[in-house]
């Protein structure tokens, strides 16, 4: 009997002594957001900026490059597209979509603000209003700020905000791509 206690003394501590040290960070690695915390739903929300040289591109050329961006690559109506040639911007409120892993919220995207501000030989990328959108197991719109995912469970979590990163990180390159004039056509 002592020896049965024992062996499940010492499961039980190296157990949850191996899942305390095997932690991540919960969050976004691409998206700033204010705060230390090491869980991000105890900071601020999420936000991303970013400045890009592209030298020798005038701005009315960059405009006109990401104009034609939005047109070809992403997926928005014009109701959420704002084209301020006079303010060197272009807004728009897109998202990119989350793959299902298999638990009982289906349909997931992350949507945010997207804005490119520009200059003669640089362009500003910023991302704002993020907020996570998925269905539940019952078909109601599961709508979360997406610094703060619970109750999903962590595992989960860290999943949906590494496929964000990924695809939110190609989106951008995608756009710098467009605005230096490269054709990133995949046919």
């Amino acid at each position: 009997m002592y020896r049965l206690l024992l062996s499940l003394f010492l499961v039980f501590t190296t157990v949850f002594s191996v899942d305390a040290q095997s932690e991540v960070k919960m969050g976004s690695h691409v998206l700033h957001q204010e705060g230390t915390n090491e869980n991000s739903y105890k900071n601020g929300p999420y936000d991303y900026e970013k400045v890009e040289d592209i030298n020798g591109v005038s701005k009315t050329d960059m405009f006109n490059r990401i104009k034609s961006w939005v047109a070809s690559s992403v997926k928005v109506s014009n109701d959420n597209v704002t084209y301020d040639q006079s303010n060197d911007m272009i807004a728009l409120n897109t998202g990119v979509p989350i793959k299902d892993f298999g638990f009982d919220i289906t349909r997931q995207v992350v949507s945010f603000k997207l804005v490119f501000n520009f200059k003669d030989g640089k362009m500003r990328v910023k991302a704002s209003d993020i907020t996570y959108y998925g269905l539940d197991g019952t078909g109601a719109v599961f709508q979360k700020q997406f610094n703060d995912l619970r109750p999903i469970r962590k595992k989960l979590q860290h999943q949906i905000y590494e496929q964000f990163d990924a695809n939110f990180q190609a989106l951008v390159a995608s756009a710098l791509s467009g605005a230096k004039g490269v054709n990133n056509d995949k046919w």
